[in-house]
């Protein structure tokens, strides 16, 4: 007789399913039935809203049914306990579902994937395998229609692999392993290594549990000789549920949430914290306290000017070199209507600081760039308007980081929303590059324009010994500043070769290419006035005509009578 962690409850002993033998429409997710967002909506009531359309209106029935006609093949899926990007979900189910056609997969919410298939064939064999795992996570598959509604909050069962270490081979059976699963709570079926028995280490179940249920460790069993066996049970996911956050995978004591200080504890925080130090808070501004600055008072004073529930600003005063500036503590709200006020506040900030030197940091809970978020939605426009509208107005720059790029991640996704800022006033080499000139080429013009001067007041005027003397400091001032353009022009070319690298490989390359194609002769026109292609044809034309030109080789030739010559009148050396 076989006991489990839940005395007292009959269950009926389904037959364990192997791997490959899941039936084509059974879903093994067991849904509450109860709960109106999971089922479609009632005929009666989609007859009611098309009823209410007027005839002079615009009938918004066609655009249903071109919608419905563009996602007729499509499948809703998701992943319980992770929201990972498109582009990871993407991989997986084109490589899980390799045999069917794929178009797209879109990100219809966080955690809610919609996969197009182009045959509709193939869109019901994926809807009736529902049996998937994504990182041991179950990977939810539906197929989607129009009044679908997936609300995984109100899921009461989910399947879950489950793991019995160093089982007894003898029980490794199909009955055997249904029985120990239907212990815990209704088994499906188990994995291939377990069927073909060619991994011992432990048996692998998958079975439906529920999700406000209880997990237990251990299952206990009467064996043939009815002995009682304890049974040690491993969940690879367990499907717990987060009241906090409302995902799949953790409770609420293991989720992260930043740590509120209410305004009736901050002292006594930071008195453990920081005891000779001072302080300021915005807990007066907000219900929670948010931020909270503190400083060294032998060292610096800061005196707060400005204080709300998403920024604190003040002045600084270091003592030892006497030295004043502001200093701006922000951390931003979460929606983007809540961050207007800050904005507002930093441009208000902008009068008050005037010339004085001016550094504003810490969380804006907002991305600056489009290249400052990677998974999850993706960041339009209308997004970062405000953010950049605001640095704009107000003067102020970017300090140079080191370090990672992403600030912050949930582990499925990426953002930058860390910042640090500065005004013209910050740096003391700021205000000497925007006073004094600095473009070399234009002063290479400039030296040179004074150089002609000089020299053509010195044509008139050729013994003028002050025009010499401003003719030679002209001319070495030219040279120098020549020298150093040409030198700049050098490092910015090896900076470009650095940075286009193969490419510029690539271009000189061609160029030889290029100039040895030119010397070839690809058409010759012969004696017979034809024109002749080929390079082994145009070889034999040009080596024909040489030969022409130059005249054969006479094998036999007749020897000269020296005799008959000297009969003749020659040159002496005389």
């Amino acid at each position: 007789m076989a006991r489990g962690g839940r005395k007292g409850r009959p269950r009926a002993q389904p037959q364990l399913l192997e791997e490959e033998e899941q039936p084509p429409g059974n879903s093994p997710i067991t849904i509450d039935r109860n709960n109106p967002e999971l089922t479609p909506r009632a005929e009666d009531e989609r007859n009611e809203i098309v009823q209410r359309r007027s005839e002079d209106t615009l009938r918004p029935f066609s655009l249903y049914a071109s919608m419905v006609d563009q996602t007729k093949n499509a499948i809703v899926c998701c992943v319980l306990g992770a929201n990972p990007p498109i582009e990871v979900i993407d991989g997986f189910v084109r490589r899980i579902w390799s045999a069917y056609a794929i178009d797209k997969v879109l990100l219809v919410k966080k955690g809610l994937y919609l996969v197009r298939i182009l045959e509709a064939q193939d869109a019901e064999t994926v809807a009736h395998k529902r049996l998937y795992h994504f990182d041991h996570k179950p990977f939810i598959v539906k197929p989607w229609n129009p009044e679908l509604h997936i609300n995984t909050d109100q899921m009461a069962t989910m399947p879950t692999w489950i793991q019995l270490p160093e089982l007894d081979i003898k029980y490794w059976g199909g009955q055997s392993l249904s029985k120990l699963g239907s212990l815990l709570e209704i088994p499906l079926k188990t994995d291939k290594y377990t069927k073909e028995k060619s991994m011992l280490r432990y048996a692998r179940i998958l079975v439906e549990m529920p999700v406000d249920g209880q997990f237990p460790e251990f299952i206990e069993f009467a064996n043939e000789k009815d002995v009682l066996i304890r049974q040690r049970v491993v969940y690879e996911w367990l499907p717990l549920k987060c009241d906090h956050c409302k995902m799949f995978g953790h409770t609420q004591d293991s989720c992260f949430i930043e740590t509120k200080v209410q305004l009736q504890k901050v002292d006594h925080v930071m008195r453990k914290i920081c005891n000779k130090w001072q302080w300021d808070h915005n807990a007066t501004n907000t219900e929670r306290g948010r931020i909270i600055v503190s400083w060294y008072p032998s060292k610096y004073s800061f005196k707060t000017l400005q204080k709300s529930d998403q920024l604190i600003h003040g002045e600084v005063i270091h003592y030892s070199t006497s030295k004043k500036f502001h200093l701006t503590y922000v951390y931003g709200r979460n929606l983007e209507e809540q961050r207007q006020p800050l904005w507002d506040a930093l441009k208000s900030i902008t009068s008050i600081v005037d010339d004085a030197p001016w550094c504003f940091l810490g969380d804006f809970n907002a991305v600056l760039h489009p290249g400052d978020r990677i998974g999850g939605v993706e960041v339009i426009e209308g997004e970062i308007t405000d953010y950049a509208d605001c640095l704009l107005q107000c003067g102020l720059h970017e300090f140079h980081h080191t370090g990672a790029f992403f600030t912050w991640t949930n582990k499925t996704s990426w953002s930058r929303i860390d910042r640090a800022f500065y005004n013209d006033f910050w740096y003391p080499l700021k205000q000497l590059n925007r006073s004094r000139f600095a473009d070399i080429y234009t002063q290479q013009a400039k030296a040179r324009e004074e150089l002609n001067t000089i020299q053509a007041q010195l044509h008139q005027d050729p013994a003028n010994g002050e025009l010499l003397q401003k003719e030679i400091k002209c001319k070495d001032h030219y040279v120098s500043i020549t020298h150093s353009a040409i030198s700049l022009l050098k490092q910015q070319g090896k900076a470009d070769w650095i940075a286009y690298r193969d490419e510029c490989s690539r271009f000189f390359m061609s160029r030889i290419k290029q100039r040895k194609a030119m010397t070839c002769i690809y058409t010759l026109r012969d004696h017979d006035d034809q024109w002749v292609e080929g390079f082994d044809n145009v070889a034999e034309v040009m080596t024909t005509f040489y030969q022409g030109l130059l005249g054969e080789k006479e094998h036999h030739r007749t020897r000269i009578d020296h005799q008959v010559l000297n009969q003749g009148k020659y040159l002496s050396i005389e």
